[in-house]
């Protein structure tokens, strides 16, 4: 300990109490343990829970910490906010009346390496269930329960996941409604071609309730894997499939113009569908422009017929 007098760190002080580095690491826990005990558990899976598995600073909102921890929102936020009282955390503010914590300094990574080190031989056993997991989905189409998802959520910060293994999680969360806001942001992480198919087996699922996801992660996906989807539902049979792609082509009605300005053929002749059943007057003048101009002939008589 540094008495009360002292201030500044002379030779006797630094013989007395190490390197600057233990200084530092000495000065970090004394002001945890200011901290109720409980809390102290709390705050240091918080901090170490604000670095990545590749030692960068990692952006936490209050309600993720809460999952997190499986403590009450409220408490949360209290201990968020006397890390912030005592220097260790820094509030952001996100927008949309959000906030969010990062770590305040670069350095108190290195001071969290023993516990992080702790965390990731943790996240070893849930990286190898996501491997096993992964296989059992590619040969029976087993998904993932709700229990394991919540362990995959706990260390998602200390998983580096593949692909394929992200696809699974990501189809997983959606069927079990788990954690959609963090998992359905990271749907852009995917390929077009992995995007493709996951729009439509939700679209064409069985369960209505899929659909209903669809609209809800549709914005997160990339146009040219969804559009083409969208579009080549529109003359399905069943009435939900149909009803679900138009609904939500609603919304795309920009691109659809672009599709049928410079889309092939077929695109053009769906492009136009969609248009004249959407009804937008903006679309009007394409569409008139399309029927005379078009190369090919379905394309003229669909746009007439919009």
């Amino acid at each position: 300990q540094i008495d009360d007098d002292e201030t500044r760190v002379g030779y006797e002080v630094y013989r007395k109490v190490g390197s600057s580095r233990r200084i530092l690491d000495g000065l970090l826990e004394a002001r945890l343990k200011t901290l109720r005990w409980r809390r102290q558990t709390m705050a240091r899976s918080i901090l170490v829970n604000c670095v990545t598995a590749q030692r960068t600073k990692a952006l936490l909102t209050a309600d993720e910490c809460a999952v997190d921890l499986g403590a009450d929102l409220a408490v949360t936020r209290e201990v968020l906010e006397e890390l912030e009282n005592l220097k260790l955390l820094r509030r952001l503010d996100l927008g949309d009346q959000r906030e969010g914590w990062e770590l305040r300094h670069e350095y108190l990574a290195g001071w969290l390496e023993p516990h992080l080190k702790d965390a990731e031989r943790e996240a070893k056993d849930v990286d190898d269930l996501l491997h096993r997991e992964l296989n059992n989905y590619e040969r029976f189409q087993l998904l993932l329960d709700r229990e394991k998802l919540r362990l995959i959520h706990q260390y998602r910060r200390r998983l580096s996941l593949t692909p394929e293994e992200l696809e699974l999680v990501i189809r997983s969360t959606a069927h079990e409604r788990f954690e959609v806001d963090y998992w359905f942001g990271r749907v852009g992480e995917l390929s077009v071609s992995q995007q493709m198919v996951l729009g439509i087996d939700l679209l064409y699922s069985s369960d209505p309730d899929m659909r209903e996801v669809l609209r809800q992660m549709v914005t997160r996906l990339d146009q040219a894997a969804i559009l083409p989807t969208l579009l080549a539902s529109l003359r399905e049979a069943d009435a939900a499939v149909r009803d679900t792609a138009l609904s939500l082509l609603g919304d795309a009605d920009q691109q659809l113009v672009q599709v049928l300005a410079a889309g092939d053929p077929a695109e053009q002749q769906q492009a136009a569908y969609a248009l004249g059943q959407l009804g937008v007057r903006h679309a009007v003048e394409p569409l008139v422009t399309s029927a005379h101009s078009a190369k090919v002939d379905e394309v003229r008589e669909q746009a007439v017929e919009a």
